[in-house]
């Protein structure tokens, strides 16, 4: 999938699929996976993407204890889930995310889930968090590489 121009290539069930409403379909469902699972991958990153509304809610301890800065992270007609709502913490000493809490609704009271962040571990040049707090949530196998063979971009 080219994500800046939507054209790409989609196999179902080992066949090409060719008809163009379907790879619309397809190309379409990449795309949404991309921006959700780059967004799980590198959400430190994102916090001043356009579209992102960032509010200073204070200062809480994290479930160790640790001092930290406490965001709220919403969307203004952007990404494919814009009503999601999170809950940043940003620890006080390592300027890290040690936390995040993840609301479906913006209007929800409660996060539908709470994960810690940690295991930084430096890929390429940046620190990313390996271990979510929960199994499913872990990214055991992050590769950051500086440069891909051109063949990955024409062949599947």
């Amino acid at each position: 999938l080219n994500l800046k121009d939507m054209t790409g290539k989609v196999w179902k069930d080992g066949e090409e699929m060719t008809n163009p409403d379907s790879l619309k379909k397809y190309l379409g469902r990449a795309k949404s996976a991309w921006i959700n699972d780059s967004y799980w991958l590198v959400m430190p990153f994102k916090l001043k993407d356009s579209g992102v509304t960032l509010k200073y809610l204070g200062e809480e301890n994290d479930e160790k204890g640790v001092a930290a800065y406490k965001l709220q992270l919403t969307f203004d007609k952007v990404g494919v889930t814009p009503d999601n709502k999170y809950w940043v913490y940003v620890n006080k000493t390592s300027n890290l995310v040690s936390k995040w809490s993840f609301f479906r609704k913006f209007t929800d009271e409660k996060p539908e889930f709470a994960n810690e962040w940690s295991d930084y571990q430096p890929q390429g040049k940046i620190l990313l968090s390996g271990n979510r707090g929960r199994a499913e949530g872990n990214l055991s196998e992050i590769k950051v590489d500086k440069k891909l063979p051109k063949v990955f971009f024409r062949e599947f």
